[in-house]
């Protein structure tokens, strides 16, 4: 099994932010992510609710990620650590 495949949809999700940088992205660009790391998952639009849910909302409560809103595209300001 891959480290991807470990990670689980929501860690997936926080190593694309942590990897996009200062790039602005789509919610369809990390689901197009999910369907690719997870080609198997039994309920791929349940993968786009899970993305709704955590872009921006539970990624900035639960993870302290900052977005920003340019039209439908995000930036993300990763949390401080260490």
């Amino acid at each position: 099994m891959s480290d991807e495949k470990e990670l689980g949809v929501i860690n997936t999700i926080q190593k694309f932010l942590d990897e996009v940088g200062t790039h602005s992205f789509t919610r369809d660009e990390i689901f197009g992510v999910l369907v690719q790391t997870f080609p198997d998952h039994e309920r791929p639009l349940a993968m786009m609710a899970t993305v709704k849910t955590q872009i921006p909302g539970k990624m900035s409560r639960e993870r302290g990620y900052s977005f920003r809103n340019v039209g439908e595209r995000f930036i993300v300001i990763p949390p401080k650590r260490g």
